[in-house]
């Protein structure tokens, strides 16, 4: 969770998430499963496919889990990246997430972050498209009176370059919705 805050404060300030970042969640993430399934067969429990006692078999089954994990979140995100709606940093960061959590559990953590995601562009767009205040003095709106003032000749008139509006930032998404499903994870393992 703490190299998904950072790297969601970076998104936020830089737009784009450093690939160190997420290389190395991704690495720590195959470790920590490696190890994972290591401990879980040597005392006799399964890792995800496999139940063996065998610490070789429990390492190939906690490998086998992170890279399944990372590849479940890596394909999505990577379909998300070619129509636009993500960054190449996007795809990384849910690769690395993946990583850790196996591939159950990033497809709750991409839907949930789509879900915020979603409300997010919602309150947006309710935002953008709320009556002007002036509007509800019984005033007339700032786009009624701009239309009311002198337009300045042709020749003085620069042309409007597109302006390039803040890409929407998922880094931010995914770190909450990971910490929700770290805490429903945890909630079913207390209370079972």
């Amino acid at each position: 969770m703490l190299v998904l805050s950072v790297a969601s404060c970076l998104d936020y300030q830089l737009l784009r998430i450093p690939k160190w970042l997420t290389i190395s969640l991704l690495l720590l993430g195959l470790v920590a499963n490696v190890a994972r399934g290591v401990l879980l067969s040597r005392i006799g429990q399964q890792v995800w496919l496999v139940n063996s006692t065998n610490g070789f078999v429990g390492a190939l089954d906690g490998l086998a889990f992170s890279l399944f994990g990372a590849t479940v979140g890596f394909l999505l995100f990577l379909m998300f990246w070619r129509i636009r709606i993500c960054g190449g940093g996007d795809v990384k960061l849910i690769t690395a997430v993946g990583g850790w959590i196996g591939p159950e559990i990033i497809l709750y953590i991409i839907a949930l972050s789509m879900g915020f995601i979603s409300l997010w562009v919602l309150v947006l767009m309710a935002i953008r498209f709320l009556p002007n205040r002036a509007e509800k003095r019984g005033q007339p709106s700032s786009h009624l009176q701009e239309s009311k003032r002198p337009q300045p000749p042709a020749s003085r008139a620069v042309p409007l370059k597109p302006v390039r509006g803040r890409r929407f930032s998922y880094s931010t998404s995914v770190a909450i919705a990971t910490l929700l499903m770290l805490l429903v994870l945890w909630q079913r393992q207390l209370f079972p």
